[in-house]
């Protein structure tokens, strides 16, 4: 059988090849859809994509500057939508635009895989390797869409391989920077995800080692790959008095839970049997690299084939360390994706009995992964680890058991309360409500309320209801206060005292407990005061400057959770705010 031109294979076999690329995508595409939802955390975009249109700004309320989206890039894209398509509804297109996105990214990631073979698939049959793995993960299918930046992820993963692969095949004389997008794309990690920002470094590693003889040139790649991130870390700085968002805060994301974490691998990789599968890619793309220094001594082919395990392995462990997640699966998701990606598709000749034998390997796993190994359609939630099946969680306290827009979660006790505090707030109303407790808020301040789960109760009560977060996601101050977790809690997710929240949102009364009484002195005093001030005053030129010099330190301020304890640190010699983290 003759080749075809482009040197990949015959004809016949192309056309194979490209049907069996394709399953993967399609798939994906129809369990991703099937399973389509909206998380309660999706919702917290969809909130604050209401107070930017509202020309409220990008805080969670109204009131106040407080970085709740761990996603800029997302959030924008959101609010791009939104302002694009009025009259659609935002939790709609944020499923939609998840669904899209994911599908990119794994078609992305294919078509990098075929151009790695571009000059080495001569007479071979292109399988799809990686990418068969993991559009079998019933974890994959949840987070395609959810609302979440899930499948914004995929598709900067897999767009960022992809642009690799092309310019390395295309365009390997040319500095580094050019052309200029391929850094740019690669540089928007930390706006994708902060904690994709090792992995973004690794690709620019890779990008960078394509030229390795040109070292004048990687200072203008480093240059055009954070000219974006670090403006809007500045804006970060002065907008919002951090150095982070404040969700890295209120989950302590330094902090190391190394055994916790394990168990959360372990409840992905080994209840869906990846870890063969995954042993097969990694020693596949270690035999790659291998060939290519042995054979040609190409570095940047080396680095490129490379990189993608390399970051997965190293973002799992940063996943790992930091105890995992609540949600099942969602924050490796990134790490299986890029290690699928590190050998998405694999060229096949019938006498390579170790090709065939291996993705005859990843071809069952990923069957029985996809058929066998689901969870059953109800909720499922770990007392011992805090670990659920999220999608799961919210469908059974549903009525309609859907929960992509915000009318089908009507009848549930989220949508209820919404509307109970949407009305009183048109009412003219003013009150602060706390679970059973009820007391007039705080001088200013109309109906303030708090929740456990604040998106789709924050969305329904609209723009103009102030929401107390119990878990500090959504509150600058309680979320630098150090909780030790209660067993079972959700990662992240421990609840900070509630005389805080009373004492910032409650008006004073001549029955208030001494630790409200002493948490509204603390509030008063030192670097709590400034903190405060930071993220409510009025946002002048002089307070954003302010801000950005106060940042560093108000990142890293350690709050009391005690408010006897608080007030003594904050109000006493030798000096306001001496504490801080670490």
């Amino acid at each position: 059988m003759v080749t075809s031109k482009d040197g990949l294979v015959a004809p016949a076999r192309t056309w194979i090849g490209l049907v069996l690329l394709a399953v993967p995508v399609a798939v994906l595409a129809v369990a991703g859809w099937q399973r389509r939802w909206m998380a309660d955390d999706g919702m917290i975009n969809v909130r604050v994509v209401h107070q930017v249109l509202a020309g409220n700004g990008l805080g969670f309320n109204a009131a106040e500057r407080v970085e709740v989206t761990t996603s800029t890039l997302w959030l924008w894209l959101l609010v791009l939508a939104q302002a694009v398509t009025p009259m659609s509804e935002t939790s709609v297109l944020a499923v939609g635009l998840g669904w899209v996105l994911t599908l990119g990214g794994l078609v992305a990631g294919t078509l990098a895989g075929v151009l790695w073979y571009r000059d080495r698939g001569r007479g071979a049959l292109l399988l799809p390797f990686g990418t068969l793995l993991v559009a079998m993960v019933p974890p994959v299918w949840d987070f395609t869409t959810s609302g979440l930046e899930t499948g914004l992820t995929f598709a900067w993963i897999g767009c960022s391989l992809l642009a690799l692969s092309w310019r390395l095949s295309a365009r390997p004389d040319l500095p580094a920077w050019r052309p200029l997008w391929v850094p740019v794309l690669i540089g928007l990690a930390p706006l994708v995800r902060p904690d994709l920002t090792l992995m973004g470094a690794i690709f620019g590693l890779a990008l960078v080692l394509q030229n390795p003889r040109r070292l004048s040139s990687w200072w203008a790649t480093l240059l055009a790959a954070l000219v974006l991130p670090a403006a809007w870390q500045l804006f970060r700085m002065g907008y919002f008095a951090s150095l982070v968002p404040n969700t890295a805060l209120a989950k302590a994301a330094g902090d190391a839970e190394w055994q916790r974490g394990t168990t959360y691998f372990l409840d992905l990789f080994g209840r869906y049997g990846l870890l063969l599968p995954g042993a097969l890619i990694a020693l596949l793309v270690l035999a790659r690299a291998l060939d290519t220094v042995l054979t040609g001594r190409d570095l940047g082919r080396t680095a490129l084939a490379l990189a993608p395990l390399v970051a997965a392995v190293l973002h799992g462990l940063y996943v790992i360390r930091v105890g995992g997640d609540f949600m099942h699966g969602r924050m490796l998701l990134p790490a299986l994706f890029a290690l699928a990606m590190a050998a998405p598709v694999v060229a096949v000749r019938l006498r390579s009995r170790v090709l065939v034998g291996a993705f005859a390997v990843v071809a069952v796993s990923s069957l029985v992964s996809g058929l066998f190994l689901r969870f059953p359609a109800f909720e499922r939630w770990d007392e011992a680890t805090g670990i659920a099946d999220e999608r799961a969680y919210y469908l059974a306290r549903i009525p309609s058991h859907r929960s992509v827009s915000v009318q089908d979660w009507q009848g549930s006790g989220w949508y209820e309360r919404g509307l109970e505090h949407r009305q009183a707030a048109a009412q003219g109303r003013s009150y602060y409500s706390d679970r059973t407790l009820r007391l007039p808020a705080a001088a200013g301040m109309g109906v303030i309320t708090t929740e456990d789960n604040i998106g789709l109760t924050a969305v329904v009560a609209g723009t103009d209801v102030f929401m107390a977060d119990r878990h500090s996601l959504a509150d600058a101050v309680q979320s630098r206060m150090e909780v030790v977790p209660e067993p079972g809690s959700r990662v992240g997710h421990s609840t900070t005292p509630p005389d805080w929240r009373r004492a910032r949102y409650a008006a004073p009364r001549v029955d208030d407990p001494p630790e409200v009484r002493a948490a509204r002195s603390a509030l008063a005093c030192g670097d709590l005061a400034e903190l405060q001030d930071a993220v409510s005053a009025p946002l002048t030129v002089e307070r954003f400057w302010d801000n950005v010099a106060a940042a560093p330190r108000l990142t890293f301020l350690d709050v009391p959770a005690d408010p006897v304890a608080a007030r003594a640190a904050f109000c006493q010699p030798p000096g306001p705010g001496a504490a801080t983290r670490g």
